[in-house]
């Protein structure tokens, strides 16, 4: 909750946070539904190939994200070039999630003693870069 609250701080006071706030519901949604169908689709095109049931299928939890979906991947055109481009958008999901985390941080900092910590006054962004890269 308090990452949400700082980043909302960093808005414009003019935008209009009900058209934001629908935009984001959209998305999520969209997204949501496109990574169902795929996952579904994947189970049940694997259910038919092993004529097996679809609850009786090894995959769950994490396993559908490192295996369900590099094996799907595997099976459309150009399967390098997808693998590539869906590992790259984990990797950059976690490097924003661990960003996020040290960004409220940050924010507490800047917010507590804005006049002792001059280096995290000027320089907020490329601090907040420094833990994302080492984990």
């Amino acid at each position: 909750m308090g990452v949400i609250v700082l980043l909302s701080s960093y808005r414009n006071k003019s935008e209009s946070i009900t058209r934001a706030a629908k935009g984001l519901i959209f998305g999520t949604f969209l997204c949501g539904i496109l990574g169902g169908m795929i996952v579904f689709q994947y189970l049940g095109h694997m259910s038919f190939l092993t004529n097996t049931p679809i609850h009786s299928l090894p995959l769950n939890g994490p396993m559908l994200s490192f295996v369900a979906y590099p094996t799907a991947l595997a099976m459309i055109p150009f399967p390098n070039f997808f693998s590539l481009l869906f590992f790259l958008i984990m990797i950059t999901l976690g490097i924003d999630t661990l960003m996020a985390m040290t960004e409220s941080t940050i924010g507490y900092i800047q917010d507590e003693f804005p006049n002792q910590f001059i280096l995290i006054h000027f320089f907020p962004k490329t601090i907040s870069y420094f833990p994302s890269f080492i984990t």
